[in-house]
């Protein structure tokens, strides 16, 4: 089990297909930016698969981050006009959403009469 306070940061960028002479992008802009903070709740399981020497686990976990309220854009944020001119309009909603993770962990062999403990 575990718990945080986190800050989540929340950028939407448009972007024209392409390239320029350099192999770098020619048409990137951050339209929108806002962050916000949240608690993160989160659990998981460590499954021991070969505990001799390198001591090898399978990791299995997830966070919930109970996000605040921010603005962010999609697709129908950006209202192009005949004139040229942009209006940019965001959304506000709640941010929460669950991450997943799937991992191995292993320790790092110390053969040395003292071990310290991020090595062994």
């Amino acid at each position: 089990m575990n718990a945080a306070y986190s800050g989540v940061i929340f950028r939407t960028y448009s972007s024209v297909g392409g390239t320029n002479s350099a192999g770098e992008d020619f048409a990137d802009t951050k339209n929108h930016g806002d962050s916000t903070s949240a608690w993160v709740y989160g659990g998981g399981i460590r499954v021991p698969v070969y505990q001799k020497k390198i001591g090898i686990d399978l990791d299995f976990g997830f966070r919930y981050y109970h996000g605040g309220i921010s603005t962010y854009l999609n697709e129908s944020s950006i209202v192009d006009h005949p004139n040229g001119s942009i209006t940019i309009i965001p959304f506000r909603t709640r941010t929460p959403f669950i991450v997943y993770s799937a991992g191995v962990k292993f320790r790092i062999p110390f053969t040395g009469k003292t071990c310290p403990r991020m090595a062994c």
